[in-house]
């Protein structure tokens, strides 16, 4: 059995789930992650662009996130969440 290891920059391991999409609901249940928080982005010549959730996504921001797969899903949170899968040993086989 997979699993998704959920964890924060500064709190380190805060959760687990079995998928990406229920490892996202997490994080906005247990509001870790709102519309308020920000994400930044490059713009190049060493510049990056700092926006909430809701301002670089609109206001469907749940929907949307909720399709990354877990390498876009770190690549866009990097900085603030991190998502690894690892597997669970099951007692089978």
């Amino acid at each position: 059995m997979t699993v998704i290891i959920i964890k924060e920059e500064c709190h380190g391991f805060i959760g687990v789930a079995d998928s990406v999409v229920h490892a996202i609901d997490f994080l906005i249940n247990k509001n870790w992650l709102t519309k308020y928080t920000d994400v930044f982005r490059y713009a190049g010549n060493g510049k990056w662009i700092e926006n909430s959730v809701e301002e670089r996504f609109g206001t469907n921001w749940e929907q949307i996130i909720k399709q990354f797969c877990l390498e876009d899903f770190n690549n866009i949170f990097d900085g603030c969440f991190y998502f690894s899968e690892e597997m669970v040993y099951t007692g089978e086989g």
